[in-house]
């Protein structure tokens, strides 16, 4: 199993995420985190996406399939319920 690689949230917003049939899903404005308590690091909960019409919903990190040559994949359905941050997010 291959270690996983750094990758940079910087490089991360407004690229484009597809789905697995290669299909525009959205691109991506933001990353959700959970803060880690005391030594722990935080960890990413999923991607804010932006879908046309300006509607943000929220990709969680175990329905993407790679993020590799400048765009994401995701497996599976996408909720397209609109994103509201919860307690605890940031």
């Amino acid at each position: 199993m291959r270690a996983p690689s750094r990758i940079y949230v910087s490089h991360l917003a407004g690229k484009s995420v597809f789905d697995a049939e290669g299909d525009p899903v959205g691109r991506i404005r933001d990353l959700v985190v959970a803060m880690g308590a005391g030594d722990a690091a935080p960890r990413v909960l999923g991607l804010v996406l932006e879908m046309h019409g300006r509607r943000r919903v929220f990709l969680p990190m175990g329905r993407v399939k790679s993020i590799e040559n400048n765009q994401v994949v995701s497996s599976g359905l996408v909720n397209i319920r609109h994103f509201q941050q919860r307690p605890g997010e940031t």
